[in-house]
């Protein structure tokens, strides 16, 4: 199975923070699933690097490299019709970032792994 990872969740599980649901864990340590990265949680996370609210030890494409690579995933780029579905969606959620991966998720028929409860509002299918 394939599944999109909310970027909350690249960074419990590189820290082991335990806010990072059991379920979610088992999902991102199984090697008979394939764990999808949007070109969008690069944009959010060296954002919030940049400003300081993430400090990753290494720089934030870096990291991402290395989880895919370790878990071997794959990187979703930001397609045109990901952006008409994202103009499409209702303003249930402010974070543009997070209305991307819905739009992603929808789309592309990927769950979406997050802990973010409002997501769920938006009928996408959401693993946590």
């Amino acid at each position: 199975m394939k599944y999109l990872i909310d970027s909350h969740v690249l960074i419990w599980l590189r820290e082991g923070d335990r806010r990072l649901s059991k379920v979610a864990r088992q999902l991102l340590e199984s090697v008979d699933d394939t764990p999808v990265v949007s070109i969008v949680t690069n944009f959010e996370l060296a954002a919030k690097a940049a400003r300081g609210f993430v400090k990753p030890a290494t720089s934030i494409d870096t990291m991402i490299a290395e989880f895919l690579w370790g878990n071997d995933g794959v990187s979703l780029p930001i397609l045109s019709i990901h952006c008409r579905k994202l103009e499409q969606l209702p303003a249930i959620h402010g974070d543009p970032f997070d209305r991307m991966l819905v739009a992603q998720s929808t789309v592309e028929s990927l769950p979406l792994v997050t802990g973010d409860e409002t997501l769920r509002r938006y009928g996408c299918e959401i693993i946590w």
